[in-house]
């Protein structure tokens, strides 16, 4: 057990991703762990099942002399579980940096999109390679059902949140920056002031060789000059990692590395797009800072099968491919649709639910655009998670942007894509809410169709 933390930690809002798996890494440590939620989620069912106890409501009545309470940035200030006397509350991002320093090294991955297919497919390759590492990562891990690697091993891979200014709690000795663009503007003032932060946070790194960043996003591009000798990784630009000839198949991605203008062979990932490509670029830069062999990278590349709702192939026939993918921004869901394009010929029918009213009222225009990649879209209602709703900000601010998009309440998509669903059609959830728990009645009726 951890000599540095209490032992007794109370979790509000334990059901979120980030706070279910920092849950769950100090269970395993050996913490006595407990914690509240509104819902009843696969989160808190996971963590029910290992034994933590969790309360369905905001009560004090659920805090039970803890030695210390946990909230994440969704919690209101008023919750009653976070204002009590005499009890040391922290916000997540503060106990996760206290957790990551426990080992010698702290590797944080940050940026807007890509984090955690990046942290995912690093951990999986210095897993292979025999590091042992611990994880925290924002998404279910393949084939483990959990967003956590407890290793006894000197490293710890996180996702760095850049919601609510949450990664500037944390300092790493190393990490990956993928991407910098506008989003969570009901945080930031301006896309500079992302820039800055951004700045800010990798400036803290102590040998800026350790900061892997990517030299083709032009945002971030403009403030890498500040940092001095930062090892890049690009497909575009001259980047210290680089890809070339790149080919985009149905079920992977093949590309020439070169490392410092040296042709070091070619690299197979089990991913699609070139977004994945520049994720494994990222990787690749990271574990060869890390003194990982190439060798090793890129078997382990190769052997990589991708985490969950990250274009995660959820059902296959001959007829039909179901997809479901966490995109919730633009830029994710354009990188998306333009992977599956590249890499097949197939029909394709997005479902799209947006996340959070502020998202939506920012940015309805980028959706509808990114969306007409597909060939016909159907749009549900927006999951507002930690929000309330905004006046006049609905999913049909998107939909009215273009006649190919239609509004459709999520109750009804699984009968109308029935409806209008051919043979060879590529059918593909969009969004970091709930629209991914359509696929299995959606799957089950496929399946009686045939029968």
């Amino acid at each position: 057990m951890s000599q540095q933390l209490p032992n007794k930690i109370h979790f509000v809002g334990i059901g979120g991703i980030g706070m279910s798996g920092l849950a769950e890494f100090l269970h395993r440590e050996g913490h006595d762990i407990t914690g509240s939620d509104l819902k009843n989620s696969e989160n808190t069912k996971r963590l029910e099942n290992i034994g933590i106890k969790i309360y369905y409501k905001h009560d004090i009545t659920n805090l039970s002399n803890p030695e210390m309470v946990v909230y994440s940035s969704a919690i209101p200030d008023n919750n009653p579980e976070i204002n009590v006397d005499n009890v040391p509350v922290i916000k997540r991002a503060k106990l996760l940096n206290r957790v990551m320093q426990q080992r010698k090294y702290q590797i944080t991955i940050s940026g807007m999109h890509g984090k955690t297919t990046t942290a995912s497919l690093l951990t999986h390759i210095f897993t292979k390679a025999g590091y042992d590492p611990s994880a925290l990562l924002g998404g279910v891990l393949q084939g483990t059902g959990s967003n956590i690697r407890y290793g006894q091993g000197d490293y710890c891979i996180v996702e760095a949140d850049e919601y609510d200014r949450s990664f500037l709690e944390l300092y790493p000795t190393h990490t990956i920056i993928t991407n910098v663009e506008a989003e969570h503007m009901d945080i930031y003032d301006s896309l500079d002031d992302i820039k800055q932060s951004f700045l800010k946070f990798a400036q803290r790194v102590p040998d800026q060789k350790d900061i892997i960043a990517c030299l083709d996003d032009n945002n971030l591009s403009d403030i890498l000059h500040q940092i001095s000798n930062v090892s890049s990784y690009g497909i575009e630009q001259n980047a210290d990692y680089r890809a070339r000839n790149c080919k985009l198949e149905t079920d992977k991605s093949i590309f020439q590395l070169v490392i410092n203008d040296k042709n070091m062979g070619e690299i197979e990932i089990g991913l699609q797009g070139k977004h994945n490509i520049l994720n494994a670029l990222a990787c690749i830069g990271m574990a060869d800072r890390c003194g990982i062999k190439l060798q090793q990278i890129s078997k382990a590349l190769a052997s990589y099968s991708g985490s969950r709702r990250r274009m995660e192939i959820r059902y296959q026939d001959n007829n039909y491919t179901l997809i479901d993918d966490y995109a919730h921004h633009p830029t994710e869901i354009k990188a998306t649709l333009q992977a599956i394009r590249e890499s097949r010929n197939n029909p394709i029918i997005a479902i799209f639910q947006p996340h959070l009213y502020s998202r939506t009222k920012e940015f309805y225009r980028e959706f509808a655009q990114a969306l007409k990649l597909a060939d016909k879209v159907f749009v549900s209602e927006i999951y507002p998670a930690r929000e309330e709703p905004i006046p006049g900000i609905t999913s049909r601010l998107i939909t009215e942007q273009d006649s190919q998009l239609k509004y459709c309440q999520k109750e009804k998509i699984v009968d109308i894509i029935l409806d209008i669903i051919e043979p060879g059609s590529i059918v593909i959830t969009l969004g970091a809410g709930d629209i991914n728990t359509i696929h299995s009645e959606l799957i089950k009726k496929i399946q009686n169709n045939k029968t």
